[in-house]
């Protein structure tokens, strides 16, 4: 499913955390079609302040029927960490 940072630093952080683990992630680049090739070439590109921010922020964390407590915990503690390391 799609988690939310502050912004694209903290996102970039906890995605490399989660790969050096081999936790399978990727960012939510879906969030604004609009800042896509194919969008902008027809109808230029578009801003929206929610869309931004899913494009910019958000980033899946594993979901399916196999995980386990231990599985949850173990992605948790390594995106909980990354995020207490940004801040003060």
């Amino acid at each position: 499913f799609c988690a939310l940072t502050k912004n694209k630093k903290e996102r970039n952080k906890i995605i490399a955390a989660l790969v050096k683990e081999r936790i399978s992630t990727r960012p939510f680049i879906h969030g604004n079609q609009g800042r896509h090739p194919y969008w902008f070439r027809e109808y230029g590109p578009f801003e929206g302040i929610m869309a931004d921010r899913l494009y910019n922020c958000g980033f899946f964390l594993p979901n399916h029927p196999y995980l386990q407590t231990e599985d949850i915990e173990f992605i948790s503690d390594i995106v909980l960490k990354t995020v207490e390391e940004e801040r003060p």
